[in-house]
């Protein structure tokens, strides 16, 4: 593991503005890591859309995502994150 990024941002942010997962993206662009991982993947964005732009830019570099759950179980069951 090269890196570890604690983005205490909330997700109402856009992917692109949250500190914690540009990082992240540069580092993987970079080459620097092989691999995000995250607790779910709406950590990513708990937008569909802006999810799978970004795991297809991971994916098109060379990495992967991987993540535990799809949806934090607060989402899941329907409050707030």
């Amino acid at each position: 593991m090269a890196v570890v990024v604690e983005d205490g941002e909330q997700l109402a942010v856009p992917p692109r503005e949250r500190e914690g997962l540009t990082s992240a993206l540069s580092h993987l662009l970079r080459g620097e890591v092989g691999a995000i991982l995250t607790a779910w993947r709406s950590m990513i964005s708990p937008s569909v859309d802006e999810c799978r732009e970004i795991l297809r830019e991971i994916e098109e570099s060379g990495g992967f995502v991987y993540t535990k759950l799809l949806a934090a179980p607060e989402e899941k069951n329907g409050a707030a994150p």
